[in-house]
């Protein structure tokens, strides 16, 4: 259940983050761009799936004659936070087991 709650509170942020942009003409196509996340970060064996969505999304909003421009600069803000998220929550625990006071022997 904790798991499908972050996975639901994910899609939800970026769905706002879609609509707060402006980039997209409706509520309709930011659902487009969100569920196209999901297709590409459920692909199996896909070593850097960032830069996939990034292409695909720069195509759909070509083939959905959409300005490409406000489009991919959400694409490259979603991709940056994504890798900055993780580099938190991998380096916020290495950080403070460097910080810990060792125990002298």
């Amino acid at each position: 259940m904790i798991h499908f709650a972050r996975a639901l509170l994910v899609l939800g942020v970026e769905f706002f983050l879609w609509q707060l942009s402006g980039a997209l003409p409706s509520a309709v196509a930011s659902l487009q761009f969100v569920a196209l996340r999901l297709v590409v970060t459920r692909l199996p064996l896909l070593p850097n799936k960032d830069l996939v969505f990034v292409g695909a999304g720069i195509a759909a909003a070509g083939m959905a004659k959409v300005s490409v421009t406000p489009v991919a600069t959400v694409l490259v803000i979603l991709a940056a936070a994504d890798l900055i998220l993780a580099l938190g929550f991998a380096g916020l625990p290495w950080l403070l087991e460097q910080l810990r006071p060792k125990d002298a022997p």
